[in-house]
This record gives C-alpha cells, sequence and structure tokens, in this order.
C-alpha cells in the first residue's frame, strides 16, 4: 500500500509588533477609523484628528511622532500644508500622504 501525503500547512508568518506612534489624519470618519484599528492592531500607537487643526493640537500636546499620515485633501487645511507646519517643529519627522 502506498501512502499519499497530504499537503503541508502553511506556517503562520509572526508578525513585528509594531512601536511607531503614528499621527493620523483623515476627514472621512469611515476611512479614519478603518486605518486606526489597522494600525493599532499592528501594535502602533495612534493619535488620530479629523482635520489639520486638531492635529496640529495632538501633536502639539503628545510632543513628538514618528510618522504622519495623513490625507492631502481635507477641508480648511491640506495634508500638505499640514506637513509643512509640522515639519518646522519636528524636522526628521516622516510624512505618508
Amino acid at each position: 500500500a502506498t501512502s499519499v501525503a497530504s499537503p503541508a500547512e502553511p506556517e503562520a508568518v509572526p508578525r513585528a509588533a509594531g512601536t511607531a506612534t503614528i499621527l493620523l489624519v483623515e476627514d472621512n470618519d469611515g476611512v479614519r477609523s478603518m486605518a486606526r484599528r489597522t494600525l493599532q492592531r499592528d501594535g502602533h500607537t495612534i493619535l488620530d484628528a479629523p482635520n489639520g487643526g486638531e492635529a496640529l493640537l495632538l501633536h502639539q500636546r503628545h510632543g513628538r511622532v514618528d510618522l504622519l499620515l495623513t490625507d492631502l485633501s481635507m477641508p480648511y487645511m491640506s495634508g500638505r500644508e499640514l506637513a509643512a507646519m509640522l515639519l518646522r517643529t519636528q524636522p526628521d519627522l516622516r510624512v505618508l500622504s
């Protein structure tokens, strides 16, 4: 009798735990909520704001963030304007827009 080998189960690849503090700025509540949950699940600390003004206040209160993740097109202040303002106080800030 011959035996048939069953296909090997794929091994789960462990995900590296995130350690970044991310300032997430998105005016769409649903998109912001989904992004926040995903990034938190990966272990990152998330500060989220619905607009540039609130993002500036959060950054000022927190003092320092590792990454600015922002929507480009928002009312009152664009993501580019926000990034330019934050880069003045934290020149090494990484920006993803």
